[in-house]
């Protein structure tokens, strides 16, 4: 089974309570220039290249993977990232580097491997993949939302959730729950319906979108009483 796997981001900032930064997926792009450290060091470098070769399949942008290990150093899985490779090969892939993962010195390391594009396969490891958080879209609409329902409440002193949200690939939220909640229910189940109707565009890897779980703080502002 392919190892999914969802980071935890933690976007700092306010917008009345919600906030959200990064670069856009088409932006989140680098050089990838190869590792000074050999790929031999934590894989089977001969058997991977010749078993990439037997099963490439060309994808129509990149194919990445990271190969990620514990706190002793053992292998803890691989993630493989493509913009589009026919699943049977994506397995396959996964497979194909979990067998060639050897132990590795550095533990709770992650190794990025450069897999290949749609020119051929060219595996060679890098130092790090760039990694872009989601952005929060239709912020006005945010903002309002939350003044409003801060209004509604008719609170005497702020309040603030931090909410997780799960944004998928295509940048919709998934599921929403509290991760600290403000001690009023109300405030709380307010901020989980206004996180679960945002849209984001999506993290990406390398321009590689990705699935992962975000944190964002929602305050709701107490009513100024000289307003009346």
């Amino acid at each position: 089974m392919r190892r999914r796997s969802y980071l935890i981001v933690m976007v700092a900032g306010t917008l009345s309570g919600c906030a959200s930064t990064g670069a856009r997926t088409s932006e989140c792009r680098s050089a990838l220039p190869p590792d000074d450290r050999l790929l031999a060091e934590v894989v089977d470098s001969v058997r991977l290249q010749a078993g990439v070769r037997d099963l490439w399949s060309p994808p129509n942008g990149l194919v990445l993977a990271r190969v990620h290990y514990d706190s002793v150093g053992a292998l803890d899985g691989v993630t493989v990232l493509t913009e589009s490779m026919p699943e049977a090969a994506r397995s396959a892939l996964d497979r194909l580097l979990t067998g060639a993962a050897k132990p590795n010195a550095d533990p709770n390391e992650t190794v990025h491997v450069f897999v290949g594009d749609p020119s051929g396969p060219a595996v060679r490891r890098v130092p790090r993949f760039a990694a872009c958080a989601p952005v929060l879209l239709h912020r006005n609409q945010i903002e309002l939302a939350v003044q409003a329902e801060a209004a509604a409440l008719r609170l005497t002193r702020p309040l603030r959730v931090v909410v997780q949200v799960q944004v998928d690939t295509g940048g919709s939220a998934g599921e929403v729950r509290i991760d600290r909640s403000s001690g009023d229910a109300r405030a709380d189940a307010a901020a989980h319906a206004i996180m679960s109707g945002a849209s984001f565009t999506p993290a990406a890897i390398e321009g590689i979108p990705v699935a992962v779980w975000i944190s964002l703080p929602v305050t709701f502002q107490a009513r100024d009483p000289r307003s009346g």
